[in-house]
């Protein structure tokens, strides 16, 4: 990270005016301010200045794209087009985004060295997914005005590992032979353009992460061992993997850990007060998970099977209340 280190320039303002100042080697001669965790000094604001432009003149683009690898379509010769077409925009919007990357100047400069270039991005993706994760949290707590969201409380680190398996679920084309900034091009605009979808699944991890033991390793356990498949029949054509797959399998691991434990809800079972607020939660996410499965197609199994827990758990609740009565 030499390169990235000696020509980073930081501005601060300084009784009105603006003072640069650079990093130096001597120890501890650097003010710097680290935020959030953040591997990279400074790069806030050149994240930032990327995710402005691609939100601005990339997403909606993208996301219309994408859905045309939505519509069903019987003919061979149909699907071949559209793949065709979708895969010519697709490369058109990941080439926009690098080139925006590339004309950054401290980024320009550390892409000249190959070690370093791999070594820069992957940091810089690190601190990417901080940045996103953060920001997805903080938008969902104001939309919901929920009290007990309160960040030191967040387990960041967790978080990011559910973003980078669900990044890792995706197949971007040519994916290991990409140049680093064109690999973090593709992952940028991918993520922004599916922020809402993967802020839901962020926020279902989040309530959840609490309450289950070892969520993370569950979650990567049944997509490791394949104990969800995604379906592909008449209704759900081959081509729809390309454009669901990794958010399929993001949602459906984790509604797959509801519906197939009940030791989750049986240790509650005694305490009124502590299922209700967990059904409460699972009650979100089935509606945050109904609506995704909608939206994009996803023709997801769990999600229904969860509302039948529901169902059964309401009439159980329901019986119980008038025995006692």
């Amino acid at each position: 990270m030499k390169v990235y280190l000696k020509e980073l320039v930081f501005t601060e303002n300084d009784d009105n005016d603006k003072a640069k100042f650079k990093i130096v080697e001597n120890q501890g001669a650097n003010k710097l301010d680290i935020i959030l965790g953040l591997k990279l000094p400074g790069v806030g604001n050149i994240i930032d200045s990327i995710i402005k432009k691609v939100r601005n003149d990339v997403v909606r683009y993208y996301k219309a794209n994408e859905k045309t690898l939505r519509v069903y379509l019987e003919e061979e010769n149909k699907i071949k087009e559209k793949e065709k077409q979708y895969n010519k925009f697709l490369k058109a919007y990941n080439s926009y985004t690098f080139v925006e990357l590339d004309k950054n100047t401290l980024i320009s400069k550390i892409e000249a060295n190959k070690f370093e270039a791999f070594e820069f991005y992957e940091l810089f993706l690190e601190d990417y997914y901080l940045l996103f994760i953060k920001t997805n949290i903080d938008k969902d707590k104001k939309n919901n005005n929920d009290n007990e969201k309160k960040e030191d409380n967040i387990d960041y680190i967790s978080l990011k590992k559910i973003l980078k398996l669900i990044v890792q679920l995706k197949n971007f084309p040519d994916n290991k032979d990409e140049e680093p900034v064109k690999n973090a091009a593709n992952i940028i605009n991918w993520v922004e353009s599916y922020s809402n979808e993967i802020g839901n699944i962020l926020q279902m991890f989040c309530k959840l992460n609490k309450r289950i033991k070892n969520l993370y390793g569950q979650m990567e356990d049944i997509i490791n061992n394949k104990k969800i498949k995604y379906e592909i029949s008449e209704r759900c054509p081959k081509y729809y993997p390309t454009v669901n797959e990794a958010l399929f399998f993001g949602i459906e691991s984790i509604l797959k850990i509801l519906t197939s434990n009940e030791d989750i809800y049986l240790n509650l079972i005694n305490n009124e007060k502590e299922l209700n607020n967990f059904l409460n939660i699972i009650r979100e996410i089935s509606q945050r998970a109904l609506k995704m499965e909608y939206n994009l197609k996803l023709f997801s199994k769990e999600v229904y099977s969860l509302r039948e827990i529901l169902l059964i758990i309401d009439c159980y609740i329901a019986k119980k209340k008038t025995h006692i009565r």
